[in-house]
């Protein structure tokens, strides 16, 4: 099982653009900032996060409430691109972050002379991203949701063994030498939650991420009695012998090995460190004629949806395999003019484990939302002709982004033989991801969103249907 971060029982001070030394307004520190761009090549990075995290278990008294702001400055000095970060909001630590980044860039690569700050105007139309409901009242809201998730457990009989509920709201602006000066805010309702169902039986458990951008949207009871349906179902899990299988894979398994290869090697930066399985093969047949992937950071209430990318580049939809056929690559400004190519509005920030200073983190190119097209038929009546086990949840969904590579232990599946249903366990299903995408058979009508329980904010996210692969072997675990 991953292993969840440690919760930590603090509460720190708002440190927001509004504050710093007292005679220091917004509108002043906004002219700071703007001092430094009329100086250097730089463009400024300002984020502002706001979370309040309670724990599922009711024992614990640990809870967080933390407001974060601060900025990153890179500075562009004879096409190497400096960069330094602070928390301090005053006119001297600006200065001063400014100077050590313009001193950073004697230290850096070398870019191409085609590299540029973004000097586009505009943003992407987006929807279902920021909600004021939560940003009233996170505190109460998160507490509402922790006793509506202990409520609903005890009244199933699960036991809910660890996990947390988490509301965020953030906002960030970039700024730039070339005038560019454009602003992104969301939020967030994320629950990561394990379940179990008898004491007695430790097996029947289930790891499950929740995420929603706004509040009106979410669902949180009926998920949470989905999952705990799952969890009951697995009571029992019988043993599995080494065979081939037909498999449906859920968006949970399906989604994280996805965004770990796919949206890994539609990447520039795997295309210029020459690891990108795609390399080479622009038009030509990656996967089965009805398997379609587009990057899609306009769909609604997904994790990744943002108008402007994280350099304020206009976000779109980019085709990334289209029937089969691999399309186009994604970039941020950087691995752009390496490819002598535009930016496709795909600059990310590394955030780990979900972190509050954004600012912090360094840019790559990566995907938004990963949206997999769906197929014809619901689940239910892909799983009534089906014989063969479905695969609900894994031990660590995961793939080798360079390889493909994966392999994970059987959580919660099921022998399926037309509609009847058997828990089973104790089995490995290893392969490759470029192997299950050219020899997927179906996907189902729905779909799901499904990002990385541990960063399940801000981060890439996979809109994924149900798989059905054909003959794929199952290792009984010894």
């Amino acid at each position: 099982m991953r292993q969840r971060p440690r919760r930590l029982g603090i509460s720190r001070q708002p440190r927001t653009l509004s504050t710093g030394r007292k005679h220091n307004s917004r509108w002043k520190l906004m002219k700071d900032f703007e001092s430094i761009l009329k100086k250097n090549n730089t463009e400024i990075f300002i984020s502002e996060t706001r979370l309040s995290e309670y724990p599922i278990d009711s024992d614990s008294t640990y809870t967080r409430s933390v407001t974060e702001t601060g900025y990153m400055i890179r500075t562009l000095k004879d096409n190497r691109l400096g960069t330094s970060t602070s928390n301090i909001m005053d006119k001297e630590a600006i200065k001063k972050t400014a100077q050590l980044s313009l001193a950073s860039s004697k230290h850096a690569e070398k870019l191409p002379k085609s590299f540029s700050f973004t000097d586009t105007k505009g943003k992407t139309p987006v929807s279902g991203t920021f909600d004021n409901t939560i940003s009233k009242d996170m505190d109460t809201l998160s507490a509402n949701l922790r006793e509506e998730c202990q409520k609903t457990a005890a009244e199933s009989g699960i036991i809910l063994t660890n996990g947390k509920i988490k509301l965020t709201e953030f906002k960030y602006t970039i700024m730039n030498c070339l005038g560019i000066e454009k602003t992104e805010r969301g939020t967030y309702i994320s629950a990561v939650i394990d379940s179990k169902a008898d004491t007695k039986q430790p097996l029947a458990e289930l790891s499950s991420t929740y995420i929603k951008r706004t509040y009106q949207k979410s669902d949180f009871t009926g998920w949470l009695k989905n999952r705990i349906d799952i969890t009951k179902k697995c009571i029992n899990p019988q043993k599995l012998k080494t065979a081939s299988y037909n498999l449906i894979l859920s968006p949970s398994v399906a989604g994280p090995i996805m965004l770990d290869t796919i949206g890994y090697w539609a990447s520039g930066k795997s295309r210029l460190d020459g690891i990108s399985l795609f390399e080479g093969k622009e038009n030509k047949a990656v996967a089965s004629p009805n398997f379609t992937a587009t990057d899609d950071p306009t769909y609604p209430d997904a994790p990744s949806t943002f108008s402007i990318d994280m350099e304020g580049t206009k976000t779109k939809k980019t085709n990334i395999i289209k029937n089969g056929i691999f399309s186009n690559y994604i970039y941020d400004n950087k691995y752009a003019s390496h490819a002598d190519t535009k930016s496709t509005g795909n600059c990310k920030k590394a955030t780990f484990m979900g972190s509050e200073k954004i600012y912090t983190a360094g840019n790559f190119s990566g995907m938004h939302n990963l949206s997999i097209d769906q197929g014809t038929e619901y689940l239910e009546s892909l799983l009534s002709n089906f014989s063969g086990i479905y695969i609900e949840a894994v031990g660590i969904p995961s793939a080798d982004h360079e390889t493909g590579n994966f392999g994970f232990e059987l959580r919660n599946a099921f022998l399926v033989d037309k509609g009847a249903m058997t828990p089973v366990r104790y089995a490995i299903y290893s392969g490759k991801v470029q192997d299950l995408i050219r020899d997927t058979k179906t996907m189902s009508k729905e779909r799901e969103i499904v990002t990385d329980p541990m960063a399940p904010e801000y981060n890439s996210a996979c809109i994924t249907p149900y798989f059905l692969i054909e003959n794929q072997k199952i290792s009984a675990a010894k």
